[in-house]
């Protein structure tokens, strides 16, 4: 197994529906955190840990790579991928000129090739980049040989670079690949698979049309699972009492608790305005004065961007999964989930920029807020507001899962009015579950584990 983030240890590795198994085989999990893996009693038994070696590409193949990821944008007419990409150009003229002018001839390079050089041309150039992680390539089909696995599976096949080599160096072997899609949004947003897998796993039917679609893959080659990373709000182990929950985080269980679950750091720079004008609202009077705002961290948020509010609202409680902020490091143990499933069970409503966390307040009938304005920057405002045209957000605003707000005074209506009717909009709540996970019971990693053993 490749685990090249926090979350394939949360997913699989603590998921109770993959334990058999992890117990029925002989499972090496490779992670760039392997030796602290190895280290906890939490995780002995359920598999052996060997090292996946941190891989960020520099020089020529990041500027390759970032000329493919622009090219897929120009070439598919990829709002969603094309928008990334202008943030990101935004941020590098804000550090320098140079940094500037690079992003902005790797926009122009990329539109050209679009005009030019088929699919097929630049897929190749991505495979040959992969092919070219310096040493390891090599170093992944010794240890391959060596171990003789039956299988291969990788857990987050687009998200993250440092899982190619070691897929490609399998493929080299003749060892099969599977690939899990690990969000919502990979197929939309994380370009083209830079190897090709022998089977997909797909949340849903949804998936599945955009794997076919999209990327060509034939249906025979693709399982629908459902998504695992929901598994944990269906599972005993992880239930706990709102009194139990609010007297860990210092909230009142008999005050509503409305919880701001924040995106990564570099999608929404002003979020913590966006904080800050909540809980100016709730002392206004503007929403109920007993109201309180929980704030949820992304993983890869360490929580530095969030201190200019410490001193000024002490009221603010935080839940930080991941203070280092290091995805490729990050464990996440039995309490770091019971935190998760607890802060979507027990926030009366959530507020959120375009996240996955929409997914996570529908399933347990939580309604929720789409911010899609920047408090600070009104310029900025058309990112926010152009995340929810991506493909996987389109169907939310369409099925009413959640309410878009484009300014404060209505988020803060839009807030009040679901304090006072949470049952409002729960008919699209249900849908997009429906529509975007599959069968959302509990068992998906469950079904994972079927599917691979189908190929052992």
């Amino acid at each position: 197994m490749l685990g090249a983030a926090g979350w394939s240890v949360r997913n699989y590795l603590a998921n109770p529906g993959f334990q058999a198994f992890l117990r029925d085989n002989d499972v090496t999990f490779w992670s760039p955190a392997w030796q602290e893996l190895a280290k906890l009693d939490a995780f002995k038994g359920r598999a052996s840990f060997a090292p996946l070696s941190v891989w960020q590409p520099q020089g020529w193949r990041r500027r390759g790579l970032s000329f493919v990821h622009a090219y897929y944008g120009y070439k598919q007419q990829s709002r969603n991928l094309l928008q990334k990409l202008e943030i990101s150009a935004v941020s590098a003229r804000r550090a320098g000129l140079l940094k500037g002018l690079y992003a902005r001839g790797v926009h122009r390079g990329a539109w050209l090739g679009s005009q030019v050089l088929p699919v097929s041309t630049v897929e190749a150039v991505e495979r040959f980049l992969a092919a070219h992680a310096p040493g390891l390539v090599a170093e992944y089909e010794s240890r391959l040989r060596a171990s003789q696995p039956d299988l291969m599976f990788s857990t987050t096949p687009q998200a993250n670079h440092m899982e190619w080599p070691a897929a490609l160096a399998a493929r080299r072997l003749g060892i099969p690949v599977v690939a899990q899609i690990s969000s919502w949004d990979n197929l939309s947003s994380k370009g083209h698979f830079a190897i090709e897998y022998q089977r997909y796993l797909a949340w849903s039917d949804v998936m599945v049309r955009d794997l076919m679609r999209d990327f060509a893959v034939a249906r025979e080659d693709i399982q629908v699972t459902g998504a695992p990373g929901f598994d944990f709000y269906f599972q005993p182990e992880f239930q706990e009492s709102r009194e139990a929950f609010a007297a860990r985080q210092g909230l009142d269980p008999a005050r509503p608790i409305i919880l701001y679950a924040a995106v990564t750091p570099g999608l929404f720079p002003n979020e913590p305005h966006m904080v800050a004008l909540l809980l100016d609202a709730i002392r206004a009077g503007d929403l109920p004065r007993e109201a309180q705002v929980l704030l949820r961290l992304h993983p890869k948020d360490p929580g530095t961007r969030w201190q200019s509010l410490d001193g000024r609202y002490p009221e603010l409680r935080a839940c930080v999964p991941n203070t280092a902020g290091d995805l490729r490091q990050w464990i996440p143990d039995e309490s770091i989930i019971r935190d998760q499933v607890s802060c979507v069970r027990h926030g009366d409503v959530h507020v959120n920029a375009a996240s996955t966390m929409i997914i996570d307040a529908s399933i347990l009938d939580r309604p929720v807020v789409s911010v899609a304005f920047d408090a600070v920057e009104p310029t900025f405002s058309k990112y926010i507001r152009g995340y929810y045209d991506y493909p996987h957000l389109v169907p939310v605003v369409r099925a009413g899962a959640s309410r878009l707000v484009s300014t404060g005074p209505e988020l803060i209506g839009e807030i009040d009015n679901y304090l006072r009717d949470p049952s409002r909009d729960r008919a699209g709540r249900r849908a997009i579950v429906t529509m975007q996970t599959g069968d959302c019971d509990g068992q998906a990693a469950a079904r994972v584990a079927a599917a691979l053993t189908s190929m052992l």
